[in-house]
């Protein structure tokens, strides 16, 4: 929070908020929209900056979405392996059926 907090007043404003967008992997598009729409969906009390309770808020969610995105990256890659080895189980008969 204090290294995106540039000018050190305890809240992120919007543009304090870009830089931290811009650093996060939080880019499915880098638009000044983007960061708006994100910004006031963190901001709850409209105050116009985001506080520390909602940056720990958006930095749990956006921990979350990092773990889930692991998670499924591990069940393909597992899913991925059983696909691969049934392929070759078949391939490895049809060669000794075929070849013989």
């Amino acid at each position: 929070f204090v290294k995106f907090d540039t000018d050190g007043d305890g809240t992120i404003d919007l543009a304090e908020f870009r830089g931290f967008v811009a650093r996060t992997d939080l880019r499915p598009e880098r638009s000044v929209k983007f960061a708006m729409d994100l910004f006031k969906s963190y901001d709850v009390d409209t105050s116009g900056s985001i506080d520390k309770y909602e940056f720990a808020e958006l930095a749990a969610e956006i921990e979350a979405n990092y773990k889930r995105r692991t998670a499924l990256v591990g069940v393909a890659a597992g899913l991925s392996a059983l696909a691969v080895g049934k392929y070759s189980e078949e391939f490895a008969w049809a060669q000794k059926t075929f070849r013989g």
